[in-house]
C-alpha cells in the first residue's frame, strides 16, 4: 500500500469537522492509505492456482458454498435441507452462498473454484439419504463425508486449516524471494532470477 495526504479537501467538500483542545472547529486532515485494492492484487496473485482464485477464509467474502444436486423429483426436499444448512452456517457466523440453480453439478463446481471459495458443502440424494453432507477443501481439493451434526466443528476444522496453510506458503514463498545484495551486480541478478533484493 501507500500513504497519500489528501489534506482537508475532503473535508471541506462534506463538512467534516472537529474541535481542537480549545474548542476551537476545523476541518479535518486525511490521509488515503491506498491499500485496499493493492492487498486484494496481492493476495490473489499469491494464493490463486491454474483452477483459479483461493481466499484465505478470514477474508473471503464467500467462505462456503452449498451445491446441490437434484432432479424433479428431488429438487424440493434437497433445496428445503440446502436451506436449513445455509442457516446454520449463518448462525455460526460463516458468510454462505446457495448455489441451487439448475445446471451441471461440474459447471456449479468449476463457478466456485475458480472464485476461490475456501469451502464446498456437496448435497444430493444420497447425502439427504444418509443424513451427511460431502465437504470438499478448495485448497488441497480432499473430500471428507461428515455428518449433519458434524458440519458446525467441521466447518471450522477445514476453514482453519486452510487459512494456516496459506498462511505457511505465504512465508516460504517470502523467505525464497527475498535476498541481501550487497553490489549492483549482485542486485542485476537478483532482478534477472525473479527475486526481490
Amino acid at each position: 500500500g501507500s500513504i497519500n495526504k489528501l489534506g482537508q479537501s475532503y473535508a471541506k467538500k462534506f463538512n467534516i469537522k472537529f474541535k481542537d483542545e480549545k474548542g476551537k472547529e476545523d476541518f479535518a486532515w486525511q490521509v488515503c492509505t491506498g491499500n485496499g485494492a493493492r492487498l486484494l492484487a496481492a493476495v490473489i496473485l499469491t494464493h490463486g492456482d491454474d483452477k483459479g482464485l483461493i481466499f484465505p477464509p478470514r477474508i473471503a467474502p464467500i467462505q462456503v458454498v452449498i451445491t446441490t444436486v437434484s432432479n424433479k423429483e428431488t429438487k424440493d426436499k434437497i433445496n428445503k435441507k440446502a436451506k436449513e444448512i445455509s442457516k446454520i452456517l449463518k448462525e455460526n457466523n460463516f458468510s454462505v452462498h446457495l448455489d441451487d440453480r439448475e445446471i451441471s453439478i461440474g459447471r456449479k463446481f468449476y463457478d466456485w473454484e475458480i472464485k476461490g471459495v475456501p469451502l464446498r458443502i456437496e448435497l444430493g440424494s444420497k447425502e439427504l439419504e444418509k443424513k451427511q453432507l460431502t465437504l470438499t477443501n478448495r485448497l488441497s481439493f480432499e473430500k471428507k463425508i461428515i455428518k449433519e451434526a458434524e458440519l458446525i466443528k467441521e466447518t471450522k476444522k477445514i476453514l482453519d486449516s486452510i487459512q494456516e496453510k496459506l498462511y505457511e506458503n505465504s512465508k516460504k514463498l517470502n523467505k525464497n524471494l527475498i535476498i541481501s545484495v550487497s553490489s549492483t551486480k549482485d542486485l542485476a541478478q537478483a532482478v534477472k532470477d525473479k527475486k526481490v533484493a
